[in-house]
């Protein structure tokens, strides 16, 4: 790794804790990571949101990418019922409002 802080060996670094990469370029990415102390912190952080989501989802971590999918395409029938029952209120507001102004005529 190269840019920022240099340090003399690796060991110096300790431990390591990957946080994102992005691309910087044609064929070039930016690794970003945290050391020491600090990554084990960010880590406990980590393990502690995916048992929260565990617990939640009552599903062990291993699962729970699947678990997710599951819920979301079960989710995506929901959404687009309740967008159809919610333009067919529309129409139906706007069939009535015409009706009473037809009728005031």
């Amino acid at each position: 790794m190269c840019g920022g802080t240099h340090v003399a060996h690796s060991a110096q670094i300790r431990s390591l804790a990957l946080t994102g990469d992005s691309s910087v370029g044609a064929g070039q990415r930016r690794i970003e990571a945290i050391t020491g102390i600090e990554a084990f912190r960010y880590l406990a952080r980590e393990r502690d949101l995916v048992g929260q989501l565990a617990a939640q989802l009552k599903a062990r971590p291993e699962e729970l990418p699947d678990r997710v999918a599951t819920l979301l395409s079960r989710m995506k029938p929901l959404t687009d019922d309740a967008q159809r029952a919610h333009a067919f209120l529309l129409l139906t507001e706007l069939a009535l409002t015409i009706a009473a102004l037809a009728a005031v005529d």
